[in-house]
């Protein structure tokens, strides 16, 4: 069996061409799979900046009550000296110290100088003839808590 000159050319085009075919398919599926990887990674990073947006969320709310039900014990205070309040803001407080320390590290010198703040006010609790300083640091905790919040409204923006 001798092979001719027109055979081995012909086995060598479907050579080449098969070559080809398979080189061609290589570098499609290398390139949808790049395409693949870049679009995973931008889902993945939606993702996880639609649950920060929802973790500073539940932050503001749950920080919101917390200082709301602190100004309300002590306007409590200043209008009926010694009576406590009722409100149990205990969870609340562990839950917002939580959140910050988990998901927000960058807030925690902010919300530092709220508690801060709010012990100034605290401490003044015993002293019945203090009102005046009490007022004075309710007015310093309402600005702590506001620049708290305006730090939270930040974050928020830089996400969108």
């Amino acid at each position: 069996m001798e092979f001719q000159l027109k055979d081995i050319i012909i086995i060598l085009s479907t050579f080449v061409t098969g070559l080809f075919t398979l080189g061609a398919v290589y570098l499609t599926n290398k390139i949808n799979s790049s395409n693949s990887r870049e679009l995973l990674a931008q889902v993945n990073l939606k993702e996880k900046e639609k649950n920060k947006l929802l973790k500073l969320e539940e932050l503001y709310v749950k920080f919101d009550k917390w200082s709301q039900s602190f100004i309300t014990t002590c306007f409590k205070y200043l209008h009926l000296s010694n009576s406590k309040s009722q409100t149990d803001v205990k969870l609340e407080f562990i839950e917002l110290k939580m959140l910050v320390n988990i998901h927000f590290p960058e807030l925690k010198s902010e919300l530092y100088l709220v508690f801060q703040s709010r012990d100034k006010c605290a401490k003044l609790f015993t002293e019945t003839h203090l009102s005046s300083e009490l007022k004075a640091e309710m007015e310093g905790f309402e600005l702590a808590r506001t620049e708290f919040k305006k730090q939270i409204e930040k974050l928020s923006k830089a996400l969108y």
